[in-house]
């Protein structure tokens, strides 16, 4: 991609609070510029033109990121692992966050290794490190921030767990890495629904207490934060049975803040209701499963955004067909009904109408996540 410049023009871009017709100038997998009919075309150093791209008639988005599971099996085998980043790709999926389980035994190179199927990822990739109660100590986190991790996601089965957490060392430890603890409470957890909201609420105080951001993932957590602190340290990630709520409360309120994000595969359910304006919609839809994502996870704004010094990571939706899909959402996922003609990775298109130019091992990993430094 060294030196190629591509020029998207005449599309509407859609950002997390509106809309712009304007042109975005790439080069070298970044954009560079944004604007309205005031990008000059030139010559490159061999004297080809600038490649230009008519997106007249379409919506131009940043990529969504995706925090789906991938299961062993599809990590170790290479054609199964494309099918799925190809999966992702038809969605306007171009950065995911992996979750890596961290097992008893393991030590820091068996943790590296773990790490090789994503080698193979054709999209840029992240990953959080998942432990179990038992492994939340500071010994593990320790080995582990020496390997350059610093997102940690923490399951939960049992109110007993949480108590014999021991957060002196995790606190100092946080503080001096910039790390960020995330909650997972699985529905088979054997917790009535007083249990999750107990544990949910312990759980925020103790990080509250030691300043750590954290990000909830358990059913029935409430969005909206009992105290002002929370505004900052504590993220919820939206299940589908909370999401048209959400959205109807993000309508009559557009610019307050509200920590919450939703990945795209849980865009489903009736939402239209919700909000009736399509175009809010899709805004919304950046703002939750892109904006905030890359926001919460330390992304931003690398990713997650259509500003200059970003990466050229975007998708291009038909708007005469989004116009008419619409009324469908009301029975269908919003990922069957909102899907891209053209994807875009740093700069470099890897889908076109239906066929796929994703290049195997193109995906960077993305170690430096910095995820204190933006409000959501």
């Amino acid at each position: 991609m060294a030196g190629r410049t591509v020029i998207i023009r005449g599309g509407t871009l859609v950002t997390a609070y509106g809309l712009e017709e304007a042109d975005v100038w790439i080069e070298d997998g970044i954009i560079r510029q944004i604007g309205k009919e005031t990008l000059p075309i030139r010559r490159t150093g061999s004297g080809r033109l600038t490649n230009i791209f008519d997106a007249s008639g379409y919506y131009v988005l940043p990529g969504l990121i995706s925090l789906a599971q991938l299961e062993p099996y599809e990590l170790r085998h290479p054609a199964a692992y494309q099918r799925n980043i190809r999966r992702l790709i038809q969605r306007g999926v171009t950065s995911v966050l992996h979750t890596q389980r961290l097992e008893s035994w393991m030590g820091p190179n068996q943790v590296r290794y773990r790490l090789t199927p994503h080698y193979n990822s054709s999209l840029d990739y992240g990953i959080r490190i998942g432990l179990d109660a038992s492994l939340f100590t500071g010994t593990h986190v320790r080995m582990l921030r020496e390997l350059g991790f610093r997102l940690f996601e923490v399951t939960l089965h049992r109110l007993p767990d949480l108590l014999q957490i021991d957060w002196d060392p995790l606190y100092q430890l946080a503080a001096d890495g910039k790390l960020a603890f995330h909650l997972h409470i699985p529905q088979t957890a054997p917790l009535t629904r007083a249990e999750r909201s107990d544990v949910t609420q312990l759980w925020t105080s103790d990080c509250l207490y030691g300043r750590i951001r954290t990000c909830i993932a358990a059913k029935g957590v409430p969005p909206q934060p009992r105290q002002s602190a929370e505004l900052f340290y504590r993220v919820v990630q939206l299940e589908h049975s909370q999401l048209p709520a959400i959205l109807g409360q993000l309508v009559r309120s557009w610019y307050s803040f509200l920590p919450v994000f939703c990945p795209i595969d849980q865009w489903r359910g009736r939402l239209q209701p919700s909000v009736p304006d399509p175009e809010r919609l899709l805004q919304l839809l950046v703002r939750l499963a892109s904006t905030n994502v890359a926001k919460a996870i330390g992304w931003y704004p690398r990713k997650g955004c259509l500003l200059p010094g970003a990466d050229a990571d975007l998708w291009l939706l038909k708007k005469a067909e989004w116009l008419t899909n619409f009324a469908l959402s009301t029975m269908l996922n919003m990922s069957e009904v909102c899907l891209p003609d053209y994807v875009m990775s740093k700069g470099r298109w890897i889908y076109r109408q239906g066929t796929y130019f994703d290049l195997v091992g193109s995906g960077c990993y993305l170690s430096d996540m910095r995820p204190y430094n933006y409000v959501i």
